[in-house]
């Protein structure tokens, strides 16, 4: 027996609880997924880019003025944040394996629109800028 539930606070209009549940289950699914790449690319991309610089070294960082340490850091957000908007922008395009299923759109998901996680993640894995971080703040 599956009766028509009409309630603005949780059953979207015209839609059965059975109907409301299986969409939200997709829902924290999809939320899993996108949460799983964000934690996927953050990872693999930093652990990357942290090889890459080498690691921090303070006798190095002694010879730099603080205003040059203060630029160096600046552009490596600068160049974080660029990283977290072309992410962003391709998660968008990686495909759901349930979307369309009982309606649900996974291009409506807003965990899709904000890269938060994938800037966590980024940052936990960069050593190399945790440290230079630290320096500068005990040099200040």
């Amino acid at each position: 027996m599956s009766s028509k539930l009409s309630s603005p606070y949780f059953i979207g209009k015209g839609k059965t609880l059975s109907d409301e549940l299986q969409t939200r289950g997709i829902k924290i699914i999809d939320i899993a997924y996108v949460a799983a790449i964000y934690l996927t690319l953050g990872a693999v991309l930093s652990i990357t880019i942290d090889r890459q610089l080498g690691k921090f070294d303070k006798e190095e960082a002694d010879k730099k003025s603080t205003a040059q340490l203060y630029g160096e850091v600046l552009l490596h957000f600068a160049s974080i944040g660029i990283l977290m908007y072309i992410v962003r922008n391709v998660v968008e395009w990686i495909p759901f394996p349930l979307n369309g299923v009982f309606g649900y759109d996974h291009m409506r998901l807003n965990e899709l629109k904000n890269a938060g996680l994938f800037g966590v993640i980024f940052f936990l894995f960069q050593t190399n800028l945790r440290e230079k971080l630290v320096y500068l703040s005990k040099r200040v």
